[in-house]
Protein backbone atom coordinates (compact mmCIF):
# COMPACT_ATOMS: atom_id res chain seq x y z
CA UNK A 1 0.00 0.00 0.00
CA UNK A 2 1.54 3.75 -1.31
CA UNK A 3 1.66 6.45 1.86
CA UNK A 4 0.22 9.58 0.01
CA UNK A 5 2.14 12.74 1.17
CA UNK A 6 -0.26 15.61 2.10
CA UNK A 7 1.43 19.01 1.02
CA UNK A 8 -0.12 21.42 3.67
CA UNK A 9 -0.50 24.78 2.00
CA UNK A 10 0.01 27.99 4.24
CA UNK A 11 -2.24 30.77 4.43
CA UNK A 12 -0.42 34.00 3.61
CA UNK A 13 -2.33 35.35 6.92
CA UNK A 14 -0.79 32.65 8.92
CA UNK A 15 2.33 32.24 7.28
CA UNK A 16 5.39 33.25 9.63
CA UNK A 17 9.19 33.54 9.00
CA UNK A 18 9.42 30.38 10.51
CA UNK A 19 7.70 28.40 7.34
CA UNK A 20 9.92 29.89 4.95
CA UNK A 21 11.95 27.08 4.23
CA UNK A 22 10.84 25.97 0.85
CA UNK A 23 13.25 28.53 -0.98
CA UNK A 24 16.16 30.57 -0.64
CA UNK A 25 14.71 33.67 -1.26
CA UNK A 26 11.65 36.02 -1.44
CA UNK A 27 10.60 38.44 -4.02
CA UNK A 28 9.80 41.90 -2.67
CA UNK A 29 7.74 44.38 -5.10
CA UNK A 30 7.50 47.86 -4.81
CA UNK A 31 4.35 49.37 -6.28
CA UNK A 32 6.00 53.22 -6.17
CA UNK A 33 8.67 52.45 -8.35
CA UNK A 34 8.31 49.13 -10.10
CA UNK A 35 11.52 47.81 -8.49
CA UNK A 36 11.84 44.03 -7.71
CA UNK A 37 14.30 42.25 -5.14
CA UNK A 38 15.10 38.90 -4.32
CA UNK A 39 15.42 39.04 -0.33
CA UNK A 40 17.45 35.95 1.25
CA UNK A 41 15.10 34.15 3.12
CA UNK A 42 18.47 33.75 5.49
CA UNK A 43 18.62 37.39 6.03
CA UNK A 44 15.15 37.46 7.44
CA UNK A 45 15.94 34.97 9.56
CA UNK A 46 18.57 36.67 11.11
CA UNK A 47 16.86 39.98 11.52
CA UNK A 48 13.12 38.94 12.44
CA UNK A 49 12.02 36.72 15.63
CA UNK A 50 10.92 33.07 13.76
CA UNK A 51 6.85 34.05 15.21
CA UNK A 52 7.31 37.18 12.94
CA UNK A 53 3.64 37.26 10.47
CA UNK A 54 4.90 37.16 6.94
CA UNK A 55 1.95 39.45 6.52
CA UNK A 56 3.44 41.87 9.03
CA UNK A 57 6.78 42.58 7.81
CA UNK A 58 7.51 45.77 6.12
CA UNK A 59 10.97 46.41 4.07
CA UNK A 60 11.78 49.61 2.61
CA UNK A 61 13.04 49.90 -1.22
CA UNK A 62 16.50 50.25 -2.15
CA UNK A 63 15.31 52.13 -4.97
CA UNK A 64 13.10 55.22 -3.69
CA UNK A 65 12.80 54.32 0.17
CA UNK A 66 8.92 53.30 0.11
CA UNK A 67 7.98 51.59 3.12
CA UNK A 68 4.65 51.44 2.65
CA UNK A 69 3.71 50.23 -0.75
CA UNK A 70 6.86 47.35 -0.61
CA UNK A 71 5.11 43.74 -1.26
CA UNK A 72 6.30 40.89 0.04
CA UNK A 73 6.13 37.40 -2.45
CA UNK A 74 6.77 34.39 -0.45
CA UNK A 75 4.77 31.75 -2.13
CA UNK A 76 7.85 29.97 -3.14
CA UNK A 77 9.78 30.13 0.20
CA UNK A 78 6.51 28.83 1.73
CA UNK A 79 6.00 26.08 -0.73
CA UNK A 80 2.43 27.10 -2.07
CA UNK A 81 3.56 27.57 -5.17
CA UNK A 82 4.14 23.14 -5.55
CA UNK A 83 1.23 21.32 -7.32
CA UNK A 84 -0.70 19.06 -4.60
Amino acid sequence: MAVVEECAMIPMYAARVEHLTHHETVTALCEACGHVAEVPVAELWDRLPRYKRVSDIKLCCARCGERERVELDATKALGNDRAP
